[in-house]
């Protein structure tokens, strides 16, 4: 991972007991800030899956996050307000 002060990249995945590694070429935003209700952004991201140390895979994708919702979540043991899903 990545963070900065505006966003929250991800530069890679390690899977060990999988023997599973993903590097991304172009990361995924996984967040930016700030970010508000109702907004929704959508990123484009490339990388190579490493699979065993023997097999590669290109992969591309989009990453899309929507803030749908807000309010207060209630736990068993605490109340947390203004709360953001994503």
């Amino acid at each position: 991972m990545n963070s900065s002060d505006n966003k929250l990249e991800e530069l890679g995945y390690e899977n060990k007991d999988l023997k599973l590694n993903l590097v991304y070429s172009d990361p995924v935003l996984k967040m930016k800030y700030p970010f508000n209700y109702g907004e929704q952004y959508t990123d484009h991201f490339i990388g190579v899956a490493y699979y065993n140390e023997i097999y590669t895979i290109d992969f591309f994708g989009d990453y899309t996050v929507t803030a749908d919702a807000y309010g207060t979540l209630i736990l068993p043991d605490r109340v947390i307000e203004n709360v953001l899903r994503v």
